[in-house]
C-alpha cells in the first residue's frame, strides 16, 4: 500500500512556482527522506500534504483514500515549532495538547519513555535544551499513535548529541513499522536514516530513489616520497575499503565514515606528508551537489 501519492502537485505564489507538477509514491513502511536545498520546496509540499497550505492545482492521497480530516488523523506531523508552555511540565504540556485534538491521554508515559523524557515528565518546559524540546514535539506526534509521522527538519540547529538522539528515535519508530517522512537540507542524515529519497530544486523533482542506489563510494589516488610509512599510516584511516598498487601510486576505496579530508589529516598526524592526491570517484555529497548543478536554473 502507499502511503502517499501525490499528482502533478503544485503551488503558486504569483509568479513563483514554488512547486512544480510533483509527482511522488512513497510505500508503507518506508522512511522516505524530501532532500534539498533551502527554498526548494519541501515546507510547501508538507504544508499541503498536510493540510495547512492550499494547493493551486493537482491532488494528493493519503493510505489510498484521499485527504479529508479523517483520514489525516492518523498522521503524526511536526511542521512548525509545535506551542508548548514554558512554566507547564511535559507531562501537563502533552495533556493540554491531547484535549486540543481531542484524542486520548493513556499513551503519554509510553510516547515520554519512547523519546527519553519519562524521567523528566515533571520539570517544567522552560528548562528544557533544544533536543530535549524536539524530542517533546515528536512525542506529541506520536501521541495518537499514527500510521506515518512527518518531520520537517527534525535536526535543525541541534547540537551533534541531540541530532543523535532524534536519529536514534527515528529509527525506533521505524522498526515499530511505522512509515516516516522527513524533510531534509542535510544530506548525511537522509542518508543515515532513509531507505528511499527525492531530490527538489525549485519546487521541481530531479531525482528519486533508494538511498542504497545511491553511490556511496569515493575513490582516491595517494603518493607519498615514503610509500612504505604511507601504507602502515593507512591502518589508521577510518572507512578505508580497499587499498590496491597502481604503479607508483595507492588507490584508496572508502565506504561509510570515509572523509579525504580526515584522511590527509590522519595521515599527516603519522608523519605522512602526500605528494599526490587525486579523486577518482565522487563521494555521495559530490553526486547530489551535481544533480543540483546540472539542473540549477533561473528562479522566477
Amino acid at each position: 500500500m502507499n502511503v502517499l501519492q501525490t499528482t502533478n502537485l503544485c503551488k503558486n505564489y504569483g509568479k513563483l512556482k514554488a512547486v512544480n507538477s510533483l509527482n511522488l509514491t512513497i510505500e508503507e513502511g518506508k522512511v522516505f527522506g524530501i532532500l534539498g536545498p533551502n527554498g526548494s520546496g519541501k515546507t510547501t509540499t508538507l504544508g499541503m500534504v498536510l493540510g495547512v497550505t492550499k494547493p493551486s492545482s493537482g491532488s494528493f492521497s493519503w493510505f489510498g483514500k484521499g485527504n479529508d480530516h479523517e483520514v489525516r488523523k492518523q498522521i503524526g506531523a511536526i511542521l512548525e515549532r509545535p506551542i508548548f508552555y514554558p512554566y507547564m511540565n511535559a507531562q501537563q504540556n502533552l495533556e493540554l495538547n491531547a484535549a486540543i485534538r481531542n484524542i486520548g491521554t493513556e499513551s503519554i508515559e509510553k510516547v515520554l519513555d519512547m523519546v527519553g523524557l519519562l524521567h523528566r515528565k515533571k520539570d517544567a518546559f522552560k528548562g528544557y535544551s533544544l533536543g530535549m524540546k524536539q524530542r517533546l514535539a515528536i512525542a506529541s506526534a506520536m501521541l495518537c499513535d499514527p500510521k506515518v509521522l512527518v518531520l520537517d527538519e527534525p535536526t535543525n540547529g541541534l547540537d551533534p548529541e541531540g541530532i543523535a538522539d532524534v536519529r536514534q528515535i527515528i529509527y525506533d519508530i521505524a522498526a515499530m513499522g511505522k512509515s516516516i517522512i522527513i524533510a531534509s537540507h542535510l544530506l548525511y542524515e537522509v542518508q543515515k536514516v532513509c531507505d528511499e529519497f527525492c531530490v527538489l530544486r525549485l519546487g521541481n523533482l530531479i531525482h528519486q530513489g533508494p538511498v542504497d542506489g545511491f553511490s556511496e563510494q569515493s575513490k582516491v589516488e595517494l603518493g607519498s616520497a615514503d610509500m612504505s610509512k604511507l601504507r602502515e599510516a593507512l591502518a589508521s584511516v577510518l572507512g578505508i575499503s580497499q587499498v590496491i598498487e597502481k604503479g607508483k601510486y595507492l588507490e584508496i576505496s572508502g565506504g561509510k565514515g570515509f572523509n579525504a579530508a580526515e584522511m590527509n589529516a590522519t595521515l599527516f598526524q603519522h608523519g605522512v606528508t602526500l605528494n599526490h592526491l587525486q579523486v577518482l570517484e565522487q563521494s555521495l555529497e559530490d553526486q547530489f551537489l551535481k544533480i543540483l548543478k546540472e539542473n540549477d536554473g533561473p528562479t522566477v
